[in-house]
């Protein structure tokens, strides 16, 4: 048991070490004032019933601090006000344009598809509905982030609010926690997912093939796109905090639990060597808090206590540096409590791929 213990203890400030110092030291790029981007750029947002997520975030997306762009709502057969709310919502700069899906599909891809079809500019960044930006630079943040001719995808950041909830504070975690792992893995050369909430890219990259390929999941429009499309010469990241999306998290367990177990259906398609690398975070994850937990009840319990605390004082500078850089709303005093459930999570949501979900939208 003390040698398992301390096996998964290596693995897991391997990857803390190798990966996620790799993102806590990364500098986000900064242009001089006379090569800001300027390629145009098409916001592409799919829509279904949405009207008043839209009315309350849209106004923000339309108040960007960027020199050429478009606003391209997909709207996927609304049965709500949407389109009524669209109409009445201020165009001023009249770059805001409304595409009604013509093909009543399951699923968001269709959506996707036909709304970046239809977008006018070469570049889009996705965003969705119940999403704001921090800022006016949001745009400009992201597309800066480009220091090579060969950046044609750049993977963006996109937090929860934490509100008075469990439900909320958790959300925000594990939503922190994929990122450390998507942005990590980017940076050393193995993209493997985005966040359809804050992702840009040439759609010169995007294949229909790549949309319909896996048109029996529930999910996995944005990261199984980016798991055919990324390279580690044509994807960077933007962790910026001036290009953040902001979204709420679900407001019960229950829908948190359905949003889960949607998500994780998309895991079984991964490249195997993507699937290898993420098991070995999440079982090693699992396996130290089991040994740990089992060494205190079988007369190990020094052992199990001295391993725990190496570990965590190992972790604390680069989680204290992560949570600087990514603007988390919990303090770094109660990651403890996130990481032993984070091993929870893990157990209970790796057996969702059991039990699919069908395509919904």
């Amino acid at each position: 048991m003390t040698i398992l213990l301390i096996i998964s203890a290596l693995v897991q400030l391997i990857y803390w070490y190798y990966y996620f110092k790799a993102l806590s030291d990364h500098i986000s790029p900064t242009r001089p004032s006379d090569r800001q981007p300027t390629e145009a750029v098409s916001v592409v947002i799919c829509a279904k019933n949405a009207g008043h997520l839209l009315q309350r975030n849209l106004p923000t997306v339309l108040d960007q601090a960027y020199p050429q762009y478009t606003v391209h709502i997909a709207d996927d057969h609304s049965t709500d006000d949407t389109l009524e709310i669209l109409r009445k919502i201020d165009n001023e700069k009249g770059n805001l344009f409304v595409h009604e899906v013509k093909q009543n599909n399951r699923g968001k891809r269709q959506a996707l598809w036909e709304g970046i079809v239809k977008s006018r500019h070469q570049w889009v960044i996705l965003t969705d509905s119940d999403c704001h930006p921090q800022s006016s630079q949001w745009i400009g943040t992201m597309m800066g982030a480009r220091t090579a001719p060969e950046h044609k995808l750049i993977l963006g950041y996109s937090p929860y609010r934490a509100h008075n909830s469990l439900v909320s504070w958790w959300s925000h975690f594990e939503a922190w926690m994929t990122a450390l792992l998507y942005l990590s893995f980017a940076l050393k050369g193995r993209p493997y997912m985005g966040v359809g909430r804050n992702m840009c890219y040439d759609k010169g990259l995007l294949s229909k093939a790549y949309l319909d390929r896996y048109q029996h999941l529930a999910s996995g429009d944005d990261d199984l796109t980016v798991m055919q499309m990324a390279t580690p010469e044509n994807t960077t990241i933007c962790i910026d905090p001036a290009s953040y999306v902001y979204t709420e998290a679900e407001p019960t367990w229950r829908r948190y639990i359905q949003q889960k177990r949607r998500h994780y259906t998309t895991a079984n398609s991964y490249k195997p060597s993507t699937i290898l690398l993420l098991s070995g975070h999440s079982l090693s994850q699992i396996c130290f808090y089991v040994l740990f937990l089992g060494s205190l009840f079988n007369g190990l319990a020094l052992v199990g206590w001295t391993a725990y605390i190496l570990r965590m004082l190992c972790l604390a500078p680069i989680v204290n540096k992560l949570c600087r850089r990514l603007g988390t709303q919990f303090h770094p005093l109660l990651f403890p409590i996130f990481d032993l459930a984070l091993a929870v999570y893990y157990v209970v949501f790796s057996f969702s791929v059991l039990f699919p979900k069908k395509k919904e939208w």
